[in-house]
C-alpha cells in the first residue's frame, strides 16, 4: 500500500486495486483506482459454481425417518456392540476365509462322527448364514453412508465458501460506511472459529 497526500485529503492505493478509500474535510468517500483496468468496476463478478444441489419435501423426509425406524425396530434387538478389546481378541473372518469357513461346516455335516461335543455345527451354520445376511444389509447402507457423508461435506463446503464471501463483503460494506454493515461483519465474526491459542500467546495477554 501506497499514500498519496493533498492538502486536506489522504488517498490510499492499495495493491489489490479495489475502489479507494479517500479521507477529507468532507468525510470519507471511495475513488477509483488509477492502475485499474477500465472494466475493473463495470465487469460483472463470476457466479459462484454450485456442484451439489440436495432437498426433501416432508414427504421424503417421513418416509426416510420410517424406513431408518423400521431397520432399527428389525435389527437392533438382534445385533450387538463390541467393546475395542473384543475385537481384537477375536479371530476374524475375512473375504478369504469365507470358502474355508464354508467347506468345513460340510465337512462337518457330512462327517458328524468326528466330531466333539464342544463343536456346535448347527450353531456355527447359524452363525455363517447370519454373515451372510448382515453382508447384504452392511454392504447397501455403507455404500449410502459413504455417499451421505461425501454429500454433507461438499454441501457444508459449498455453504461455507460462499457465507464467507458474505462476510467479505459485508466488510467492504463496512469500511464504505454502509448502514448495518458494520454490525453484521462484527457479528460475524465473533463467530469465526479460531483456533486454540497457545498458553505462551494467553500468557502475554493476561
Amino acid at each position: 500500500m501506497w499514500i498519496l497526500s493533498v492538502p486536506g485529503i489522504k488517498i490510499q492505493y492499495k495493491e489489490s486495486r479495489k475502489p479507494l478509500k479517500l479521507t477529507g474535510p468532507a468525510g470519507v468517500g471511495w475513488v477509483r483506482h488509477p492502475q485499474a483496468r477500465p472494466d475493473f468496476y463495470t465487469k460483472k463478478p463470476r457466479k459462484m459454481t454450485d456442484k451439489f444441489s440436495f432437498k426433501l419435501s416432508e414427504e421424503e423426509k417421513s418416509d426416510v425417518n420410517n424406513a431408518i425406524q423400521t431397520l432399527v425396530s428389525i435389527l437392533e434387538s438382534k445385533l450387538i456392540t463390541l467393546t475395542p478389546e473384543e475385537r481384537m481378541e477375536m479371530p476374524k473372518m475375512g473375504d478369504k476365509t469365507v470358502a474355508f469357513v464354508e467347506k468345513a461346516i460340510e465337512y462337518a455335516q457330512e462327517y458328524p462322527q468326528y466330531m466333539p461335543a464342544f463343536i456346535d455345527v448347527p450353531e456355527t451354520e447359524l452363525d455363517f448364514n447370519a454373515v451372510k445376511d448382515i453382508r447384504v444389509i452392511f454392504n447397501q447402507l455403507q455404500r449410502l453412508t459413504s455417499e451421505l457423508n461425501d454429500s454433507m461435506i461438499l454441501a457444508g463446503s459449498e455453504a461455507y465458501s460462499s457465507t464467507l464471501s458474505v462476510y467479505k463483503v459485508l466488510k467492504n460494506a463496512a469500511d464504505m460506511g454502509q448502514p448495518g454493515a458494520e454490525n453484521a461483519a462484527r457479528e460475524l465474526a465473533s463467530r469465526f472459529p479460531r483456533g486454540k491459542r497457545t498458553t505462551s500467546a494467553t500468557a502475554k495477554t493476561e
